[in-house]
């Protein structure tokens, strides 16, 4: 994270970014696969310019 968070074409990025946190009731197999795939999508939000 530091490495990402160090460079500056992220900044813009990095700044607008939320801490999200997976909730894994459980360590079982399925359960952390499913985390993972979680873990690498990507939620986009578009606004209207205000």
């Amino acid at each position: 994270m530091d490495e990402l968070t160090a460079d500056p074409r992220l900044a813009g990025m990095l700044a607008a970014a939320e801490p999200r946190v997976l909730d894994v009731p459980e360590p079982r197999l399925a359960v952390l696969r499913e985390a993972a795939g979680r873990a690498v999508s990507v939620e986009v939000e578009v606004r209207e310019p205000q």
